[in-house]
């Protein structure tokens, strides 16, 4: 009984672990911290993607007028990318038509130090 049981939900797709897994796009790091005098940010990313099936895709940063790479029967990436930012972008994923499959954010953090306070009173200490 209990393997008729497992087969029907098997085949329903009621399973753990049997149901097709969704495509993925993680960059890292997602961030680049510079201060104002420092631009542009530059810094190394790593593009990693996994997809269900093999497709025909493209490598884009939103900012740019091209993709950055286009790949035939891609399923699965890993690249390297060197990229100098002086603002927040995406790293899309894209068809053969330019339709937006997936996409992560870059964002540039600019660092202000703080405002120094003026000091008050004696520049002396009693103890």
């Amino acid at each position: 009984m209990k393997i008729i049981l497992s087969l029907i939900l098997l085949c329903i797709g009621l399973v753990p672990g049997s149901m097709p897994k969704a495509a993925e796009l993680k960059v890292t790091p997602k961030a680049c911290a510079t201060s104002a005098d420092n631009l542009p940010c530059r810094f190394d990313v790593s593009v990693t993607y996994a997809g269900e099936r093999e497709q025909d895709l493209c490598l884009w940063l939103k900012h740019e007028t091209g993709p950055r790479r286009c790949y035939t029967g891609l399923k699965e990436l890993s690249e390297q990318l060197s990229l100098a930012l002086e603002q927040d972008t995406q790293v899309e994923i894209r068809d053969m038509e330019s339709r937006v499959l997936l996409s992560a954010d870059l964002s540039v953090a600019l660092f202000q130090p703080p405002v120094k306070r003026k000091r008050r009173g004696l520049n002396w200490d009693l103890l």
